[in-house]
Formats: C-alpha cells, sequence, structure tokens
C-alpha cells in the first residue's frame, strides 16, 4: 500500500501531491496525538499556559504574534498544510479538489501551487494584521493552521475569471460559480460581527481577496505566480539533464511565434465567451480546444 501511494504522488498532478501533502500531515498529527494521549507521554505536548497542544502542531502552525512567527519562518507555509480536526480537513480538500479541477482545465496545472501559496501567506497576514491593530484583540497570541485562505483564493480566482461558470448541485441544480463563492464570501463577512474563530475567518478573506486581486490582473495579463513558477522550474532544472541545443532559422522561429500568437489568441477568445455566457454554451470543439490547451 506504501509503493501504491509513493507511486500516486509520484505519477499525480499538483492537485493529488497538494491533497496527499495535507492527508499525510493530517495523518502524522493525529497518529501521534492518538499515542501520546495514550501513553501519558506528556513530553509530546507543549508546556506552554493554555489549551493542550501537541509539540509539533505548535511548531507547524503560524501565529497571529508576528515576532513569534519571524522566529519560526517555516511556518508561513507548513500552516496551510496541517489540519487537527476531520471536519476541518475534509470540507478544506473537498472545495480544494473540485474547484482545483475547474481552475487548472481553464488556466493550467502551474498556476494552482503560487495561487495556493500567495493565498495562504496573505491570509496569514491579514490575520497577523488583525490581531495587532483590532483593539478587541489586543496583541493576543493565536496559533492558526488550516488550508482554508489557500482554498478561498482559488475558489474566488476562478469565479472571478469565470464568474458563470455552472455548478450543477444536487437540491439547488445549476448555479454559477460566483453566487458560490459569494455566498462563502459573505460567511465570513458575517463572522466578524462574533465568531469564535473569528480570526480564522478574517484569514479566509485575506486569501479570498488575494484570488480575486490575482484573477482580475490576469485578465489584463499580469500573472503575480509568473516569477513563483519560473524559480521553481529553474530549481528543477539544476538537477535536470539539459537537451542538447537546436539550431533554429528565423523564418521558423517566426513561424512559431505566430503560431503560439494564434493560439493564445483563440484561448482568450474562449475564455471571454465563457466569461459573457457561460461554459455550457461552448461548443464541443471549444471545449476540447480549452481542455488541450490547459495542458501545455
Amino acid at each position: 500500500m506504501w509503493n501504491q501511494l509513493v507511486y500516486k504522488f509520484r505519477s499525480g498532478d499538483i492537485v493529488v501531491r497538494l491533497l496527499f501533502i495535507n492527508l499525510g500531515i493530517f495523518a502524522l498529527v493525529n497518529i501521534l496525538g492518538i499515542f501520546a494521549n495514550l501513553g501519558g507521554l506528556d513530553f509530546l505536548y507543549s508546556s506552554g499556559s493554555g489549551s493542550k497542544q501537541l509539540i509539533l502542531t505548535e511548531y507547524l502552525s503560524a501565529n497571529s504574534d508576528f515576532w513569534l512567527v519571524i522566529t519560526r519562518p517555516w511556518t508561513i507555509i507548513t500552516y496551510m498544510f496541517t489540519h487537527e480536526g476531520l471536519w476541518h480537513l475534509a470540507v478544506n480538500m473537498l472545495i480544494f479538489y473540485y474547484i482545483s479541477q475547474i481552475f487548472i482545465d481553464l488556466l493550467g496545472e502551474q498556476r494552482l501551487l503560487p495561487l495556493y501559496i500567495f493565498g495562504g501567506i496573505v491570509g496569514l497576514l491579514l490575520y497577523i494584521l488583525a490581531f495587532n491593530v483590532l483593539p478587541n484583540y489586543n496583541g493576543a497570541r493565536i496559533p492558526i493552521i488550516g488550508a482554508s485562505a489557500s482554498v478561498m483564493a482559488i475558489m474566488v480566482a476562478t469565479a472571478t475569471y469565470v464568474p458563470n461558470y455552472p455548478i450543477r448541485l444536487m437540491i439547488l441544480g445549476t448555479i454559477p460559480l460566483k453566487y458560490i463563492a459569494g455566498f462563502y464570501v459573505l460567511v465570513d463577512v458575517l463572522a466578524l460581527r462574533g465568531n469564535a474563530n473569528m480570526g480564522g475567518h478574517i484569514a479566509h478573506l485575506g486569501g479570498a481577496i488575494y484570488g480575486f486581486i490575482y484573477a482580475r490582473q490576469l485578465t489584463k495579463g499580469t500573472d503575480f505566480g509568473k516569477y513563483f513558477y519560473l524559480f521553481i522550474n529553474g530549481f528543477k532544472g539544476i538537477f535536470e539533464k539539459k537537451p542538447k541545443v537546436r539550431v533554429v532559422h528565423k523564418d521558423e522561429k517566426g513561424s512559431k511565434s505566430s503560431s503560439n500568437k494564434n493560439h493564445q489568441a483563440k484561448v482568450d477568445a474562449i475564455l471571454d465567451k465563457i466569461s459573457k455566457s457561460g461554459y455550457e454554451n461552448l461548443t464541443k470543439e471549444e471545449k476540447e480546444f480549452l481542455f488541450n490547451a490547459s495542458k501545455n
């Protein structure tokens, strides 16, 4: 079974890999917690005051204390992959999986990871800002975990880019994606009136704000995640064998450039059509062309 899981992780796309990372950390935290609780292994728990917390979870979670986060910079990333509760994990991963399929079909796989990461970072920054500026919090030191801000960034970015994309729900029927994303944002806004997890909802809104700005800028030709995946691809390139240099004649190079421009123009025209009249109004050929384009 372990070999099968490793194979699935290595052969899967970015959605599968992110799911595996979230599920793996959840399993590790909870298995360790079970052994610690049943075995009375108190040394595995934090010795600080307040609620009982595993040391592992403490060092994976981010915090509203800015200086604590500075001393543990890895938590800026690890917090958005860490869950303790099964319901928290299940809701986040189900929404993430479903929305990510739509996002990848429309915008390609390489844009998903930077959106996930930056959405989580902006959510954390807004969380820290709220706890250190708003009078009700008065600089409280509260940990935060979960992928919710990242998932909200992906959902709102997708809904902003293709607002009329049809989502089929079991009871309500077909609803444009913009209304579903708007409902989740509204829930987070209303939670600011007073909620036990008010700080978490602020982080969600941070992710949503980033997703909205990201999609709006993407429609104008600016991709905030461009340098992120250029860096990742460059880092991978250090360990990959370089292909032999191929000489390209000027006329061939010009022909390829013209072909790429025509291809992108067709993609942009299809996306404009989705935005105006919905995905369901695309022809079969247009849907196939968009699907194939997202793989490149």
